[in-house]
Formats: C-alpha cells, sequence, structure tokens
C-alpha cells in the first residue's frame, strides 16, 4: 500500500443478498430471487460492516464490492450461506 492506510484508499461499498432456494409458494422464479441491496456501514480503520435483514431458512449468495476514490471498482466478494429455519 506504499505508505497510504486502507482508510483514504477503499471509499465506498455495496452489498447484495440473493435468495437461492426455498422460495415461498406464489413467489417464485424472479420474485423471489431478485437481488437486495443491503446497506454497508463505513466503520474505524477503513473497515466496513453489513446487517442483512432477518432471513428465513435457505441458500443465500452475499456479495461486496468495494469502490475506491478514484472510482474503481473491485471483483464481487461472494459467499454461498445457509440459514436454518427457527422453529
Amino acid at each position: 500500500m506504499g505508505g497510504r492506510d486502507r482508510a483514504s484508499v477503499v471509499n465506498r461499498a455495496s452489498a447484495t443478498v440473493t435468495r437461492l432456494s426455498c422460495c415461498p409458494r406464489g413467489r417464485r422464479g424472479a420474485r423471489c430471487r431478485a437481488p437486495r441491496a443491503l446497506t454497508a456501514k463505513h466503520g474505524d480503520s477503513g473497515s466496513f460492516s453489513v446487517r442483512s435483514p432477518r432471513l428465513a431458512g435457505a441458500r443465500y449468495r452475499f456479495a461486496v464490492t468495494v469502490i475506491d476514490a478514484a472510482g474503481n471498482r473491485s471483483r464481487a466478494a461472494v459467499a454461498v450461506v445457509a440459514t436454518a429455519a427457527r422453529r
């Protein structure tokens, strides 16, 4: 990073969550699987935190992209997560 701290390099982040399985009846296909934007909050020392709404039991894909001060966009970091239904 050559003397720069991370807070000056990463300017903002965007995140989405997409449901991959277990769509409720009547909401199959594109309506169920449409990506939902999440808010990424800038924290101390250049970190970001993302909170998702309460999620039903299913598999989800979370994708995060960071954008530097010059407007360069990173490749999305992707994670697939399975949540357990609450009883």
